[in-house]
């Protein structure tokens, strides 16, 4: 399994950006010209010229370094340790963080812990919203997981970043959403799995043929189970949670493109 690799906030290497006058090339009196298209701006990585987005000129750019900080000094304040894992998505476009919460541990099974991650989300395209959710991760392979309680995500408008407040009352109430999920995981336990879910499943992630073919030969690390024991009743809902979220965490192609992996784990929420 691979190893999850953890940032120090103050080394984490932005990609740069900056705002630029939006041109059309146009013909004014036969001869070619430049033509400033008004009221828009372009946000570019200025060391190669690619384009992130092109907003309104009065869409306030908010940068990915001041959403996480924002998020970073709500979760300090209210005295929680972390670890923290980042990425950045679409060549920078989006921003996709978690925060570990290291000193916070749930047993769902003997052997089996979870502890509680909050996850940033933010984009310069508006692909994504700014927001921030609870996750978590299995101590015993690195599976990344989410939250299925129902509980209001943190949103804020891109726009601004996040008001320290919201994040030091998410930490605060990570413990109680967490008793909540350990209550649901372990219900699983005594559920089968069914081919009915594995549709429900595998069609809401939209899986391509190649993702659910190495969704079929993922072992479960705990139950040593496979998708192929469903069929022997053999399988709890639990264990197949494990085996989805444990191949969308190590995949090969889910690692190469981390949209594509952050967007499913948002789309799991609500699939079980």
């Amino acid at each position: 399994m691979k190893q999850i690799t953890y940032t120090p906030i103050e080394k984490v290497e932005f990609p740069p950006v900056e705002e630029q006058t939006v041109y059309a090339h146009g013909s004014l009196n036969a001869t070619h010209a430049r033509i400033r298209i008004p009221e828009a701006k372009a946000l570019v990585n200025p060391y190669t010229g690619m384009v992130y987005a092109i907003n309104s000129e009065a869409y306030k750019t908010v940068l990915h370094e001041d959403l996480l900080h924002s998020a970073e000094y709500g979760i300090r304040s209210a005295g929680a340790k972390y670890q923290l894992e980042i990425h950045f998505p679409n060549a920078g476009r989006q921003m996709w963080a978690r925060f570990h919460l290291i000193e916070q541990q749930y047993e769902i099974v003997p052997g089996d812990i979870v502890h509680p991650t909050i996850e940033i989300y933010g984009s310069y395209d508006r692909s994504w919203a700014s927001r921030a959710l609870y996750g978590g991760q299995q101590l015993v392979c690195s599976n990344g997981m989410t939250v299925f309680v129902a509980y209001q995500a943190i949103r804020t408008p891109h726009l601004s970043v996040f008001k320290y407040g919201d994040l030091i009352e998410m930490v605060k109430d990570s413990h109680g959403v967490f008793v909540q999920q350990r209550e649901l995981m372990q219900e699983w336990r005594h559920q089968h799995a069914t081919p009915e879910l594995y549709e429900r499943v595998v069609n809401g992630l939209g899986l391509t043929k190649h993702q659910e073919d190495s969704l079929a030969k993922e072992v479960e690390v705990r139950s040593h189970l496979m998708i192929e024991d469903m069929k022997y009743r053999t399988m709890t809902m639990y264990d197949f949670y494990n085996a989805v979220t444990q191949n969308m965490t190590h995949d090969r192609v889910m690692i190469r493109n981390r949209r594509r992996q952050a967007e499913s784990f948002q789309k799991l929420r609500k699939l079980f």
